[in-house]
């Protein structure tokens, strides 16, 4: 059920959305709910990412009432859209906070955000949920703050080591200038140095460039046999098509945000046989399942493999834990919900190979364990599934 509760500024809209309690919860839960805060970006530049992360929480808040809900309490869902803006995100959030008496915040959609709000969630001493930042500096010096994705090294090493696997020795790096770019970019050069590897150029780019030409010439004149790309989809298949055009058919590899659904349309055929690597698993029957529910709930595929995943299990995290804390009314102890996430040591969800467990503690919000990585290739216009991380020794 949806209640639109009005205007909190010039085109941006907060609404709630919850479940039907279930028998066992009782009629009273409706009226006595846990509210969490999601803010994120569902228009503006990442509005693809943030829609479908927001289909993801929506099923996990559906699951968590159909089980009863927290101690008999629905769960309810309250939705501000930070348009992608740092500033904007940051006002929302205090929002939740101080006027509509939220119990955790789960939020941003991408790094910029993330690394501005979580300063409020810090300041007021409430739990927040990370489902898509991967800057390694996230949780440093945020007690608060839980991470429910991975680690951008982590995916840089995986990239370096599948690509060290391919036989490639020359690679380029091609990051954007945002702040998932150059975090990302930084990752991948402490991955190759480990490995002994040097990288022959190393170019950047701003977001929704209209000519990537110079990056990918600089590249093909430094001699590199592969490109390592950290780059959001649709500058991912400009670049894709910009090496095509200048016949320069080196492979890509990069991370799983080349995967936008908005990326293969542009790229068309240049995007054959270019190779992202995730942390979602579509091989696994539960997470095809949530798909075929985004699906039919939301009537359209989500435009990422790994965002509704992300959101979905940050959400069922959070329920564990408050379902060790939640009073029958009233607020949250933060102080003992924080205690209950750094307890949990065996959540099993959607992200991963099947059997991937989450480990937090007092000194790690990071629980994603590294290894969870799986790669994709386009295979005849489409992203097929390659292999997990753990298969690369049997290649």
């Amino acid at each position: 059920m949806w209640r639109r509760l009005g205007a909190l500024g010039p085109g941006i809209l907060l609404a709630v959305m919850w479940a039907a309690p279930s028998p066992a919860a009782g009629a009273a839960a409706a009226k006595n709910p846990v509210k969490i805060g999601y803010v994120g970006g569902f228009t503006g530049v990442v509005a693809d990412l943030g829609t479908a992360h927001i289909g993801g929480a929506k099923l996990a808040v559906e699951d968590v009432n159909k089980a009863g809900g927290i101690n008999g309490r629905a769960l309810e869902l309250v939705i501000y859209d930070d348009a992608g803006d740092p500033t904007t995100s940051v006002t929302r959030v205090q929002r939740a906070i101080t006027l509509d008496g939220v119990e955790a915040i789960i939020g941003g959609t991408h790094a910029a955000t993330t690394m501005a709000n979580r300063v409020v969630t810090n300041q007021a001493k409430m739990v927040q949920m990370s489902p898509q930042a991967q800057n390694r500096e996230l949780t440093q010096g945020m007690p608060w703050l839980f991470r429910v994705g991975t680690m951008d090294l982590h995916n840089a090493r995986a990239l370096v080591a599948l690509m060290i696997k391919l036989g490639y020795k020359k690679p380029a790096i091609q990051a954007s200038t945002s702040a998932f770019g150059e975090s990302g970019a930084r990752s991948l050069r402490e991955a190759l140095e480990a490995k002994g590897i040097k990288w022959v150029a190393e170019e950047k780019h701003k977001e929704g460039s209209a000519d990537l030409t110079p990056q990918v010439l600089a590249a093909k004149k430094a001699g590199a046999d592969v490109l390592l790309l950290w780059a959001q989809g649709v500058d991912a298949a400009l670049m894709a098509k910009t090496r095509r055009q200048l016949g320069y058919e080196v492979p890509m590899l990069g991370l799983d945000s080349m995967m936008h659904a908005s990326a293969l349309p542009i790229a068309g055929e240049a995007y054959e046989g270019v190779i992202a690597v995730s942390i979602a698993d579509t091989s696994r029957p539960d997470v095809r399942e949530l798909f075929a529910r985004f699906e039919k709930a939301f009537g359209a595929a989500p435009a990422t493999i790994y965002s509704p995943l992300l959101s979905y299990d940050a959400v069922q995290l959070l329920a564990r834990g408050l379902r060790q804390v939640a009073p029958p009314e009233g607020k949250v102890d933060q102080a003992r919900l924080k205690a209950a996430l750094e307890g949990i040591t065996d959540y099993q969800g959607m992200i991963g190979p099947k059997g991937t467990t989450w480990r937090f503690s007092a000194t790690n919000h990071d629980g994603l364990p590294e290894g969870a990585s799986v790669f994709y290739r386009v295979q005849s216009g489409k992203w097929v599934r390659y292999m997990a991380l753990a298969d690369l020794g049997q290649m």
